[in-house]
């Protein structure tokens, strides 16, 4: 009879671990990176909070869409 709360533990034990695991080697998707990495530099830069929601004010052309890759992405990667 001993055995059975010890599997529970155990088995409990497992699912939290494995939980925590998946939450913490969840990868930040690349937009957010560099979104964040863009609100530290500007607002180190002009000394107020950045929101990234429109960019075009800040460009003197028009525009629809703004990718962002990872540092050292392959050049034909991006072109597909």
């Amino acid at each position: 009879m001993k055995k059975k709360p010890l599997v529970f533990i155990g088995l409990a034990l497992v699912v939290i671990v494995g939980l925590a695991a998946v939450k913490f080697l969840q990868p930040t998707p690349v937009w957010e990176m560099n979104a964040k990495q863009f609100s530290i530099s500007f607002n180190a830069i002009s000394g107020s909070t950045a929101a990234i929601d429109d960019l075009s004010r800040f460009t003197n052309f028009e525009w629809d869409t703004l990718y962002t890759f990872a540092p050292y992405t392959p050049e034909d990667f991006r072109l597909h």
